[in-house]
C-alpha cells in the first residue's frame, strides 16, 4: 500500500515538472533544455519545482510588502501623490497565524501553488505578446 502511494507521489511531481517546464519555456525549447541537461542536476533539480511553488504560495509574503510599505510609504512623496490617504494608518485584522489550519486552506494553497505556472503564461501570452522569448514572457 505505501508503495503505490509512493509511485503515486512520484508520478504526480514528474507530471507536475514537465507541465510546468513546458509551459513556461515552450515544448520545443523544454525538450532541448532537458535533453541538454545534467541528469543529476534533473534528479535534484526537478522535484524542487513543485516543493518551491507550494512554499512560495504558503508564505504569507502580502505581510511583508504591507509592512515595508507602511513603513516606506511616508518617505516616498511620489506615493503620497499617487495614492492620497496612504500615509493614514489602517487599523489591521490580524491573519490566522497557521495557514494549514484547516483542510481547505491546505487544498488552496496547493492548488494555487500548482496552477501559477499556467495563470503567468497565460497573462504573459496576452499582456507581452511581442517578446519573442517564453521565459521572459512568463516571467514578465
Amino acid at each position: 500500500c505505501s508503495f503505490v502511494r509512493c509511485y503515486i507521489v512520484v508520478a504526480f511531481v514528474t507530471f507536475v515538472n514537465y507541465m510546468c517546464i513546458f509551459q513556461v519555456v515552450g515544448h520545443k525549447e523544454g525538450l532541448d533544455v532537458m535533453e541538454r541537461a545534467d541528469p543529476l542536476f534533473l534528479l535534484i533539480g526537478l522535484p524542487t519545482i513543485p516543493v518551491m511553488l507550494i512554499l512560495g504560495k504558503m508564505i504569507r509574503w502580502e505581510d511583508y510588502v504591507l509592512r515595508l510599505w507602511r513603513k516606506y510609504s511616508n518617505k516616498l512623496q511620489i506615493l503620497n501623490s499617487i495614492f492620497p490617504g496612504i500615509g493614514c494608518p489602517v487599523p489591521r485584522i490580524p491573519a490566522e497565524a497557521n495557514p494549514l489550519a484547516d483542510h481547505v486552506s491546505a487544498t488552496r494553497i496547493l492548488c494555487g501553488a500548482l496552477v501559477f505556472p499556467t495563470i503567468a503564461t497565460i497573462v504573459g501570452k496576452l499582456m507581452f505578446s511581442s517578446v519573442n522569448s517564453n521565459l521572459q514572457r512568463t516571467i514578465l
